[in-house]
């Protein structure tokens, strides 16, 4: 899923200045992480790289899930719209 939907936001230009916020949510629930500088960190967690909780993959999903919901609401609407303007009421 989350490859897909990358792909998806990548084809679409008008979302270009999203696409490596959303690039790096979609690797943490994939669970990428960039190689760090200097090799390991000796007081590092005893968990090994490829184990993740199933809370933070579920944490990491959901936030690209709402990131896909932020930007398929700006799809829907119109960037010229403007707010509907409040009716008069009969006086």
């Amino acid at each position: 899923m989350p490859t897909q939907a990358l792909a998806y936001v990548k084809s679409n230009s008008g979302w270009a200045n999203r696409y490596e916020a959303i690039k790096k949510l979609a690797d943490k629930v994939r669970g990428v992480t960039p190689p760090k500088p200097g090799g390991p960190d000796p007081e590092a967690k005893a968990r090994e790289t490829g184990e993740q909780s199933y809370v933070e993959i579920a944490s990491h999903l959901k936030n690209f899930t709402d990131r896909l919901e932020a930007l398929a609401t700006l799809r829907r609407t119109p960037a010229s719209a403007s707010p509907p303007s409040p009716r008069s009421t009969p006086s």
